[in-house]
């Protein structure tokens, strides 16, 4: 058998690597030349040219998690001249994506400054309609929201709103004084929390159980609650 096949698949598979070294390589440097000053730029450029020149401005392969080039990520974060992690290297690719998609829609203007942390925490919005998506990005601009309460109002919006929630409950701040928060508010919330907590696997069903119980000790609280105050409440 004529061994010809194999040494042309070994040949493709170095030229293969070669070609992985030099994206690794020239994305180090271009990562080290860049200044770090204004957070939100350095993260806007180099999403920029890790999505162009790694993925190709492929939004399929980068999505899809079985390709060499997310090993590429993961060598130019361990890259002792990089001094940035691998999470923090999709962080700046999820970045750009979501503020090209902003942009797309409204030319001439600036990118929102948020911090990249809390773009990123965006990132499943991507494909989101432009009524989530939009209001989202205005209100994490002007209020300064945190990504950790990013975070858990992006996972939190499409089963709040299936449970007849309005998006608006989610973008609000507290008020000076303290939240006073709608009894149906605080109530689907609650029964947001016991649809995942139903649904498992995590966390141990102990622990499931006993947050279950809790959650149901509130809401009886609370309807009792409002039932009291419903009862001594007079018209002016």
């Amino acid at each position: 058998m004529s061994r010809a096949p194999q040494r042309a698949g070994r040949a493709a598979s170095a030229a293969s690597a070669a070609s992985l070294d030099r994206v690794v390589e020239d994305a180090v440097r271009f990562i080290m030349e860049r200044t770090r000053e204004e957070a939100l730029g350095f993260a806007l450029e180099v999403g920029e040219y890790l999505f162009r020149k790694v993925f190709g401005s492929d939004l399929a392969l980068y999505r899809s998690p079985d390709n060499n080039k997310r090993e590429a990520i993961s060598r130019i974060a361990r890259d002792p001249r990089v001094r940035l992690e691998e999470v923090e290297l999709h962080g700046y690719v999820h970045t750009y994506l979501l503020s090209e998609r902003w942009g797309r829609s409204h030319p001439g203007l600036p990118v929102p400054d948020i911090e990249p942390g809390a773009w990123s925490r965006m990132w499943d919005l991507l494909d989101e309609d432009d009524e989530v998506f939009f209001r989202l990005v205005a209100w994490v601009a002007r209020e300064k929201v945190s990504r950790d309460r990013v975070a858990a109002v992006v996972q939190t919006i499409a089963p709040y709103v299936e449970a007849g929630g309005r998006l608006d409950d989610l973008l609000v701040e507290p008020p000076e004084g303290g939240f006073r928060t709608p009894y149906s508010r605080v109530m689907r919330l609650l029964g947001v929390e016991r649809k995942w907590l139903a649904q498992g696997p995590r966390p141990c069903a102990e622990a499931r159980a006993r947050a279950l119980a809790i959650i149901r000790e509130i809401e009886v609280l609370l309807a009792d609650t409002s039932t009291a105050a419903s009862r001594t409440r007079r018209p002016r």
